[in-house]
């Protein structure tokens, strides 16, 4: 049996755990409850790419790019478009529920992170959206009334709640009779990311966050190193994200890469284990929290839906403000099935 608390522990993981100072928290105690400048992150393998709207592999992309978020946005507007007031839980930086509240009469999102509801916040105040709001919730123990929507949705959160039965059942009871639940669960992806950042809170201190996704099953551990504030990977740190001129994502990878010669320099480890479900287990979950018409969606290929475009001679005359009709189309040629797939819809009905 491994002495690790994690299954096939990364080099850095073991790293961490092996100073003793890891402690268990709940996912939004780890990194986003902390206010930071300067964060910069290095992503392996790294997928972003600058968006091209005549490139079919771009379509794909969730970099800063409009159209595979409203590919997902507008997913989300189909299952839930006869809703009149749609909760968003764990709401994150503002998606879905910020596409949502262009369609939906109300939505509100709930997130315990308040670096996050801040960025929402803002991007909602940027595009003036005057029927959406943000609030500090627990997703397990939120503080509506029974019944106050007839609609919930969850993007790349539910995993995160600390709890999915729990999570569910929570989101069951505030629904109406007949209500909608859509979920995008977080995507399988396996992946290595390290971050660096500097409190914003007026101590300063340097961070180092370290995370790892697994797919089948999905997993993701969080990390957040909290470094001593007069010890040199500090102020490593602090020269890499104060100077204009350097590479910030090299010195992010430094950084990562000499994390065990800095072991004396830790003050405090913080870290989340996160678990999905597999398709079987969450469609048992929500036929016991008391759903029914439980859908596994698979929705098609952007990146082929584009070649087909291409190929037909369309894509070069496809302007910005059409895209919402091709998207609605593309969206409403979805199928369900049984099989694997990582959007998922169901309704309430009455016990």
């Amino acid at each position: 049996m491994s002495k690790y608390p994690v299954p096939e522990a990364t080099e850095t993981e073991k790293v961490l755990f092996d100073t003793g100072l890891a402690a268990a928290k709940p996912p939004h105690e780890v990194w986003y409850t902390v206010p930071v400048r300067g964060s910069q992150s290095y992503d392996e393998p790294t997928d972003l790419r600058p968006f091209d709207l005549q490139n079919p592999a771009a379509w794909d992309t969730f970099g800063d790019n409009w159209l595979a978020p409203s590919v997902q946005g507008e997913w989300f507007v189909h299952v839930l478009k006869q809703c009149q007031r749609v909760l968003d839980i764990g709401s994150g930086p503002g998606r879905p529920s910020l596409y949502l509240s262009q369609f939906i009469r109300e939505v509100v999102g709930v997130e315990p992170g308040l670096r996050e509801i801040e960025h929402a916040r803002s991007v909602q105040e940027k595009l003036n959206l005057k029927n959406v709001q943000y609030l500090q919730d627990c997703a397990l123990s939120l503080s509506f009334p029974d019944g106050a929507f007839d609609g919930v949705s969850y993007c790349y959160s539910l995993e995160f709640t600390g709890d999915i039965r729990r999570s569910l059942r929570e989101a069951y009871r505030l629904l109406q009779v007949d209500g909608s639940i859509a979920i995008a669960l977080a995507p399988s992806r396996s992946r290595e990311r390290a971050e660096i950042a500097i409190t914003a809170d007026g101590k300063s201190e340097a961070l180092f966050g370290y995370t790892k996704v697994s797919s089948t099953p999905f997993t993701e551990r969080r990390y957040r190193v909290t470094f001593k504030a007069d010890s040199d990977a500090a102020r490593q740190i602090r020269e890499i994200i104060d100077n204009e001129e350097s590479d910030k994502a090299a010195g992010c990878k430094a950084i990562h890469e000499s994390l065990s010669s800095h072991v004396d320099d830790i003050q405090a480890i913080d870290y989340f284990l996160a678990y999905g479900a597999s398709p079987e287990q969450l469609r048992a979950m929500l036929l016991d929290a008391g759903f029914c018409q439980v859908a596994f969606w698979q929705l098609p290929s952007a990146r082929l839906f584009a070649t087909v475009l291409k190929e037909e001679g369309v894509l070069e005359h496809l302007r910005d403000d059409h895209h919402r009709s091709y998207l609605r189309a593309l969206v409403r040629s979805s199928r369900t099935l049984d099989a694997r797939s990582d959007y998922v819809s169901a309704r309430k009905k009455p016990r």
